[in-house]
């Protein structure tokens, strides 16, 4: 069962897609993992999914605010990070920005001198968390609002960002730039601005391509190679996902994954860049056949899995999780064990508190994971290959390493292999880790499989097409005292990073 999709690719695309890595700020971001997405705003109140843009301000009213209790959860529930949507489809915002009425600072709440935004960020950095947002671009409030400048047909022309407000208090950064955009992408670019000068370190920045259908007439264009410049410019670590250069769309928001989810995807020969691509990022067998034959260029563009533990973005009072602890595992292998990152939103409620029952759920998910994965059976093993050691990469104890630096790789130019790790005792193991050295090789293996050795007799516990970051196989248990990975077909002599055994949780194999 290797991935067959690559077999028509000429030599020079072979290259292309070899020489294809991810920069740092994507290593960092996919060693993350697991991440918590939060929608919180007028919309928790109004009980809708997208707000008109002309709310009262004073709808936003939570009665305990508690973004320390938020920044816990996600932590118990092993999150690395949490993005905050500062500002929604409504155009209201959760900070007092200087460049518009529709925010925070105009509301009851707090006397009109909240910020949530900060107090989201500081509880970040008290626990521990990595802080991202979500710049909706769809502005309704702008969108509608007499003199609103979404859509209005404004002319581009040079402006300078950010743009100088009377009254208000001096920036915190001195630094300027200058774009030749509308007076919306002005806008725009003056609110990422404030947010990315003002909260930071961000390290994830996400945005997406929502359109209001109301707008002041013409369709308003989204001028984001403007909008991601600054991004690269005020906070040059941070990932900019989904409709970025980054980090692409799973192509759903319902948890469903790939089988096979490759990381180098192809640029079309009529795009400059994956941005500018059409894709079809809801075709499972994306990239296909025929948009890898067609590419002249290649580029890393990771799979990021976007779902919501209730059927909404937002809190309603009337819906309940959709996961139970069961799925919500099985979401966490299928992502995290797929080489994707799992990005799981929490719908802070009325209070401005994740309910208790998320959260109960949440916690058991990360006990569960954070037992099963605590201790790795083969810290005290060895590791052998038929393959000759004398080389560079030739030691396959390099797969026991926790150093991501070091990897193994087959004999020559070999495209199969095989490491064999051997336990000092026999153990029961059901959870088996493996990782290919994405930084060094990119992404190389079309085939694995993995066995147990019984009683001498070599038994296939499971086999798939894809490793890239990282493969988890959830196997059957097996008493064993030795594991077989082998690489069954690869683009290129494959390089494995790591090889880690696991018993999964008293708790998990109870559900």
């Amino acid at each position: 069962m290797n991935d067959e999709r690559f077999d028509g690719l000429e030599a020079t695309q072979l290259d292309e897609f070899l020489d294809t890595r991810p920069h740092s700020r994507q290593v960092a971001w996919q060693r993350r993992e697991f991440n918590g997405f939060v929608h919180f705003g007028p919309n928790t109140f109004t009980d809708r999914a997208w707000g008109t843009g002309t709310e009262d301000p004073d709808v936003f009213a939570p009665t305990g605010f508690d973004p320390e209790q938020w920044a816990r959860t996600a932590v118990n529930a092993g999150m690395s990070s949490l993005v905050l949507t500062v500002k929604h489809h409504d155009g209201f915002c959760l900070w007092p920005s200087r460049y518009t009425d529709h925010s925070v600072a105009e509301s009851d709440w707090r006397n009109g001198d909240g910020d949530v935004v900060r107090e989201v960020a500081d509880a970040c950095a008290a626990h521990d968390l990595r802080f991202g947002l979500y710049l909706s671009p769809a502005d309704l409030h702008e969108a509608v609002t007499d003199g609103g400048r979404y859509g209005n047909g404004s002319e581009r022309r040079e402006r300078t960002i950010p743009i100088p407000v009377d009254g208000a208090d001096p920036t915190v950064d001195d630094r300027q730039f200058t774009y030749t955009v509308d007076e919306y992408n002005a806008y725009f670019l003056n609110q990422l601005y404030e947010l990315l000068t003002k909260y930071g370190p961000v390290h994830q920045v996400w945005f997406d391509d929502a359109h209001p259908e109301e707008t002041q007439g013409d369709a308003q264009t989204y001028q984001t190679s403007a909008w991601y410049d600054l991004v690269r410019s005020l906070a040059p670590e941070a990932v900019i996902s989904i409709n970025g250069p980054d980090v692409r769309w799973c192509g759903n928001e319902g948890g469903h994954t790939r089988d096979a989810e490759w990381s180098p995807v192809p640029v079309p020969p009529e795009a400059d860049s994956v941005t500018d691509a059409e894709y079809d990022l809801q075709n499972p067998d994306f990239p296909d056949e025929s948009l890898l034959a067609a590419a002249d260029s290649f580029a890393w563009y990771p799979a990021e899995t976007d779902t919501t533990i209730r059927p909404d973005w937002f809190y309603h009072s009337e819906k309940a999780p959709q996961f139970d602890l069961e799925e919500l595992l099985d979401l966490w292998y299928r992502t995290v064990g797929g080489n994707a990152v799992l990005l799981l939103n929490l719908a802070p409620d009325t209070r401005g508190r994740v309910p208790e029952c998320d959260v109960a759920l949440l916690e058991t998910m990360g006990e569960i994971l954070a037992e099963t994965f605590e201790t790795d059976l083969a810290r005290d093993a060895s590791a052998t290959t038929v393959e000759p050691s004398d080389r560079p990469h030739g030691d396959p104890t390099a797969v026991l390493e926790a150093d991501r630096d070091v990897y193994w790789t087959p004999a020559g130019d070999a495209t199969t292999g095989s490491v064999t790790v051997t336990g000092s005792e026999r153990r029961t193991i059901d959870r088996i880790v493996v990782q290919e050295a994405i930084e060094h090789r990119g992404q190389r293996i079309t085939g694995i499989a993995v066995d147990a050795d019984m009683d001498g007799q070599w038994r296939e516990l499971g086999r798939e097409k894809t490793v890239g970051y990282k493969r988890i196989f959830r196997v059957d248990p097996v008493e064993t005292d030795a594991i077989r990975v082998r690489i069954t077909g690869a683009l290129a002599p494959p390089a494995v990073s790591r090889i880690a055994l696991y018993r999964s949780s008293p708790a998990e194999r109870e559900l």
